[in-house]
């Protein structure tokens, strides 16, 4: 968007007017659109894009930490019920980003599904999905790739070698044969498949088409000699986003993908029978909800504390069930009791947000050392953006402090937790 030219060192009324709600608007949710790409396609992450009765949105995905994720409702469902693809992500926690509030959730079939939900933003309510990896992926270096025709300098095992980067393309060839070696029988319940985003979002003029899949049949095989009939065909639609076909449950070693039309019409002579994957992968497993915390994290509300402080929510974007605000006096505190399996260095990661411009310096001491004096822990621009300042220090084998201590009349920064190794 344009911004009008300011006249007298003012905007117009109605630009200022909507300045002024996009600062209020945006800052709630800045964490889910700052340091973030679009989810669903080249740096993984939840299903974008159309989900059930009518519901639509897109999702993002921190680029520095995976298992933080974002689901953007533009247009909520007709029900309270919000669903769409896991992309093998085991979620732990789901929260509303901008009042903190918790969201039940559960996970089956390779879907994250939300209940319970009402309230809805007119623009854009978030969510915000905490994940504990990846599960049930065929790892890429495991299988090799074959096709029944490929593009020169675009073989098939572009399609399955880690990078989204490199491609596989029929060379305008269909019907088109995709093949997976699993090297032996392996459980296998899904074909996942990130097409090529070089066509159009959606079909304008019928010259203007999608060169997205279509048609396909799914066939298995024990020796990638004897496929006999499909194990399923079906119609993938015309949508962005990673694409999956989930399949019977079988054991087995080879897998075909067979491409039998795309979207594009013959008129569309640039597009027509158009056919470029990303990536593509084998699922042996669904995803499940994963209860367990975060390894090696110790929320500040757990902790101890000076006098003074008190364990706050009226925040978003914290871990946990909240985080300390101690008060604001130098000397305030936090001390977290961390244990580790054998001595030596050790990362510490203290999360915090300052919504002040003004620095908020701490003394960091492990078993009750100053290990780093007056370290900086300066604004983070509002208090529902934190950040991570990071050092490291000697731990001892078993039980050990970590107190962070302000070293100003300001106080701490708030204080959500302590990540260790």
């Amino acid at each position: 968007m344009a911004e009008t030219a300011q006249v007298n060192g003012r905007f117009p009324s109605n630009q200022e007017a909507f300045n002024t709600f996009a600062n209020g608007y945006l800052n709630p949710i800045w964490e889910s659109l700052h340091g973030t790409e679009g989810g669903g396609y080249l740096y993984g992450g939840l299903q974008p894009g159309a989900w059930n009765d009518g519901a639509r949105g897109v999702t993002t995905i921190s680029t520095s930490d995976p298992d933080r994720q974002y689901i953007h409702v533009i247009t909520p469902p007709s029900t309270s019920t919000l669903r769409l693809r896991d992309n093998g992500y085991r979620i732990s926690a789901v929260s509303n980003l901008r009042t903190g509030a918790p969201i039940a959730f559960s996970q089956s079939g390779g879907s994250l599904t939300l209940t319970g939900l009402g309230g809805w933003d007119p623009y854009d309510t978030v969510f915000k999905v905490t994940a504990d990896g990846r599960t049930g992926i065929q790892p890429a270096s495991s299988y090799t790739m074959s096709a029944s025709a490929s593009a020169s300098g675009h073989g098939a095992q572009a399609a399955a070698d880690g990078s989204y980067l490199t491609y596989w393309d029929s060379n305008q060839t269909l019907p088109v044969r995709l093949d997976f070696d699993l090297g032996a029988s392996k459980p296998v319940r899904y074909v996942g498949i990130n097409q090529r985003e070089d066509s159009v979002s959606y079909a304008r003029s019928a010259t203007e088409q999608s060169a997205r899949i279509k048609g396909y049949n799914v066939y298995v095989s024990s020796d990638g000699s004897t496929w006999g009939s499909p194990v399923k065909s079906g119609t993938l639609p015309s949508a962005r986003g990673v694409a999956t076909i989930d399949i019977p449950a079988v054991t087995t070693r080879h897998v075909r993908l067979e491409v039998t039309s795309t979207y594009a019409a013959s008129t569309d002579t640039a597009r027509y029978k158009r056919l470029r994957i990303d990536e593509t992968w084998i699922g042996s497993g669904y995803a499940t909800a994963s209860t367990d915390p975060t390894p090696g994290r110790y929320e500040a509300e757990a902790a101890a504390f000076s006098a003074g402080s008190t364990v706050d929510s009226d925040h978003t974007g914290y871990t946990g069930t909240g985080f300390v605000n101690t008060g604001n006096a130098s000397g305030a505190y936090v001390e977290w009791t961390v244990d580790a399996a054998a001595a030596g260095n050790v990362p510490l990661a203290v999360r915090y947000a300052n919504g002040t411009t003004v620095n908020r310096p701490m003394d960091i001491a492990v078993n009750g050392t100053t290990v780093v004096s007056a370290r900086a822990f300066n604004g983070t621009g509002d208090w529902n953006t934190w950040a991570d300042s990071t050092l490291t220090a000697a731990l001892h084998a078993g039980a050990n402090t970590v107190r962070v201590t302000a070293t100003t009349a300001t106080g701490a920064p708030n204080l959500d937790h302590l990540d260790v190794g």
